[in-house]
């Protein structure tokens, strides 16, 4: 009896350790959950992004830099975007106003009480429990890349029932776009630091009788939490205000993951 009692606790002891192992992280789970966790300390950072999605027959394509400069609330965003038929643009974030060039040919400020603009490194945090499941797809030195799929847990919640995107979905919708939607991603990790140096996200909905959806983004970071300055233009600084009720272009979604 004392013997099967100290099997018995041994191998609960085995077991809570390769719980706690499977979390750790040096662990692929462990590195993806940690680096997201360190993402949203970033101060500052530069990024260039690319997009390409089709859907329906529809191609979408665009290229962008996105730059945040340190400096708090007083900080600056800037994003310069080059989009399907040749659609450029740009925009600078600072306090409450956001400065947009193309509107009617010409710069504009709106000025907006959220125009906080989208924080990518914050935007990550939509990746928490993005899967139970990663693996080591490459690692050197310097960083690991670590590769998983979402759960469809995460899809219903960051995706289906988001009102975000959410277009007023019923439940058997939810439950049937569950099932189809696919998505995976593609993580690059700092050794050193846990931060992350890029991603890249493939969504696929293929649905009978459909000709679906595909999409990608893929992000590369770099100066993170270096210290720079934004110099917004003269001629956006001289921008004319935009008229009450004079909606903003729309802009490309810089989450990781849209719908």
């Amino acid at each position: 009896m004392k013997r099967a009692g100290a099997i018995a606790a041994l191998t609960l002891c085995v077991l809570a350790a390769s719980m706690v192992s499977s979390c750790s992280p040096t662990s692929p789970v462990g590195v993806m959950e940690k680096c997201i966790a360190t993402a949203k300390d970033v101060t500052s950072y530069r990024a260039r992004i690319e997009f390409d999605a089709d859907a329906q027959g529809k191609t979408l394509t665009y290229t962008a830099t996105y730059e945040q400069a340190p400096g708090g609330k007083a900080r600056v965003t800037h994003m310069a975007f080059d989009q399907t038929a040749d659609i450029k643009g740009q925009v600078y974030v600072q306090g409450r106003y956001e400065y947009v060039y193309p509107v009617q040919e010409q710069w504009y400020r709106f000025d907006k009480s959220d125009a906080a603009g989208q924080d990518m490194m914050e935007e990550m945090a939509m990746l928490q429990g993005f899967s139970d499941k990663a693996t080591f797809e490459s690692q050197d030195g310097v960083s690991w890349k670590v590769s998983a799929t979402a759960g469809p847990e995460w899809i219903r919640k960051n995706l289906l029932e988001n009102p975000r995107y959410s277009t007023g979905l019923s439940a058997d919708e939810i439950k049937e776009l569950s099932r189809i939607v696919k998505v995976k991603l593609l993580l690059e990790v700092q050794k050193k630091t846990y931060l992350p140096l890029g991603y890249r996200t493939d969504t696929d909905i293929q649905a009978p009788d459909t000709p679906g959806l595909k999409q990608s983004m893929s992000v590369e970071f770099s100066d993170v939490d270096k210290d720079f300055e934004i110099v917004i233009p003269p001629e956006a600084l001289e921008a004319k205000v935009a008229l009450q009720g004079m909606p903003p272009p729309r802009l490309p979604d810089l989450a990781p993951v849209s719908f």
